[in-house]
């Protein structure tokens, strides 16, 4: 465990991740178990912010190599490089579970057999 906090430290400040506002948030004691998950989240969301750039700029220098100037292009590379989301909005699809079966004395039809 303690080799994943250190690299996680190390990707973390290698990244520039630390903001002022971090500190408040994270604690003063760098990674723990407690705050992995979030040391985690803000690395992902560096980096995605890094590869905007870079899709950004890649885009760019091909529109120029092009001899085009159209902004449309490079900002359809920079929104596909988040994937697309989900298939269908939120709240059109129902969700349905069917709950396992308990007979009258509390234990469920699969327990019988046992």
């Amino acid at each position: 465990m303690d080799a994943l906090r250190a690299g996680v430290q190390s990707i973390y400040a290698k990244l520039g991740c630390a903001a002022p506002g971090d500190a408040a948030l994270l604690g003063e004691r760098g990674v723990t178990e407690t705050n992995l998950s979030q040391h985690l989240g803000i690395v992902e969301q560096r980096t995605n912010e890094i590869l905007q750039v870079y899709a950004a700029a890649q885009a760019a220098a091909r529109v120029e190599a092009e001899g085009g100037g159209g902004g449309s292009s490079s900002l359809a590379v920079v929104t596909s490089i988040l994937g697309k989301g989900p298939q269908h909005p939120a709240g059109r699809n129902a969700i349905w579970v069917q709950p396992p079966r308990v007979d009258s004395d509390g234990s469920d039809a699969s327990e019988e057999g046992e």
